[in-house]
């Protein structure tokens, strides 16, 4: 499934099924899911379609990132992960490495933070 996104200056990220979207002869596409776990508008996504996530993130907010199973569109409650926590800062930009197995952000302090993604995300 090819997926692509919407979002508003409240932070709703909605989730659209683009093979559907394609498919059809109306000017209205059926919204998936729709994502409210920020509340400021959203600079940054990407999907990880090896591992089926996406993140999301607000360069307004402090640690202002989501990361979502796309298997059962969930938000992750564990994200951000506890050891990276305090040094996410506002994330301006934010990609997945080519094997899925890396998120990098780069922050307001110019940092640009690479870590791998827990083992647990690579089984979903």
């Amino acid at each position: 499934m090819f997926y692509f996104i919407g979002s508003s200056n409240s932070g709703l990220v909605s989730l659209f099924d683009f093979t559907q979207s394609l498919n059809r002869t109306s000017d209205s596409h059926k919204v998936i899911k729709e994502f409210g776990n920020l509340s400021c508008s959203t600079s940054s996504v990407k999907f990880n379609y090896k591992l089926n996530l996406m993140c999301f993130a607000s360069n307004s907010l402090k640690k202002g990132i989501r990361m979502v199973n796309l298997t059962n569109m969930s938000v992750l409650s564990s994200w951000p992960f506890t050891q990276i926590d305090n040094k996410i800062g506002r994330v301006y930009d934010l990609d997945f490495s080519s094997d899925g197995k890396y998120i990098a952000m780069a922050n307001n302090d110019g940092r640009i933070m690479i870590h791998q993604l827990p083992i647990i995300y690579t089984y979903y």
